[in-house]
């Protein structure tokens, strides 16, 4: 690669993660060129929110904006053959009526917005979702077209930039941090990077979480905050054997005061049942793991043995099965 350049038609600040990457993507596919990406990590990123994102997919919810970009989002990934649709389902603690209301007023949300979402009972919760205890739940909600990027979108996301640069539409920088930003006459008309300053008709500012450090940068607040939570993965599950599918383990996270739990159970390829695999939501703190049980345990998982080691990109212990 030449080195870097001057100026472009358009600058990406962010490039490594899925919005940034995909930016880039729907641009080119409009008819852009001449355009120019950074990021502070690799490209992929390597330390953004895509690098250790839970890649699950839920179209429900109470505005239509969130609904139609997720449901444009599962179609997309469908079509470049990374989604498994594989249905989502949240769920409502027996004696908990508030979360039973909420779970019926999104539902109604969802069917306004054009999703597919619907309310099932405990036994059709316990039907899709085997590990379930069905006398602990009162009902639910039951999404079928939610589901999970496959394998990753950080996968998916290096994809779209070796494509675009492979056009020659894109060139892009990774481990080349934003300094600054070039403002002439109120408008934002450049970024001084690490490697030298590039000057560019547009500015997309796709940082995630470091957004907000952008944003401070042409003198705005930008409310964005990060939050810290656990994310645990178990299995394998011998309760899925003989079902077409496996497990890619069992994960739980609590994000700020609202703790989520699903299990992963991905389709063989090429045409597996994907009736009983589903992605589960809960409200129930007593179903997450403590953080200090997650911290001791290295997201959760005890190592086989006094010598496993922890391997971040399979997400395993040496020595444990997959």
């Amino acid at each position: 690669m030449s080195g870097f350049p001057e100026r472009a038609r358009v600058v990406i600040v962010g490039l490594g993660g899925i919005v940034g990457a995909s930016v880039a993507h729907h641009l080119i596919a409009r008819g852009w060129d001449d355009i120019v990406g950074t990021d502070k990590s690799g490209i992929p990123t390597d330390t953004g929110s895509t690098a250790h994102a839970s890649d699950f997919c839920y179209a429900t919810s109470h505005d239509n904006l969130t609904c139609w970009t997720t449901l444009y989002s599962i179609d997309f990934y469908e079509k470049i053959g990374h989604y498994a649709r594989i249905g989502g389902i949240e769920v409502a603690r027996v004696g908990d009526d508030g979360r039973m209301d909420e779970i019926r007023r999104k539902v109604d949300s969802a069917r306004a917005f054009g999703t597919r979402a619907r309310l099932i009972d405990p036994a059709d919760i316990k039907a899709k979702f085997p590990l379930l205890e069905e006398s602990m739940v009162q009902g639910g909600l039951w999404d079928p077209d939610a589901g999970l990027v496959i394998p990753r979108s950080q996968t998916v996301a290096g994809k779209l930039v070796d494509q675009a640069v492979a056009d020659g539409k894109l060139q892009a920088f990774a481990n080349t941090s934003a300094k600054s930003l070039v403002i002439e006459n109120g408008r934002v008309k450049g970024v001084a990077t690490d490697r030298g300053t590039i000057h560019a008709d547009y500015v997309v500012v796709c940082a995630g979480l470091w957004g907000r450090l952008i944003a401070e940068m042409a003198g705005e607040d930008l409310p964005v905050m990060p939050v810290d939570h656990p994310l645990t993965f178990f299995g394998p599950y011998t309760e899925f054997a003989g079902t077409g599918k496996r497990s890619a383990g069992r994960c739980c996270a609590t994000r700020a005061t609202r703790p989520i739990c699903a299990t992963r159970a991905i389709p063989r390829p090429p045409k597996a049942d994907r009736s009983s695999g589903a992605t589960t939501k809960s409200t129930s703190r007593a179903s997450c793991i403590p953080a200090t049980s997650w911290r001791r345990n290295r997201r959760g998982c005890r190592p086989p043995s006094a010598t496993s080691t922890w391997s971040r990109s399979s997400r395993r212990w040496s020595g444990q099965s997959s």
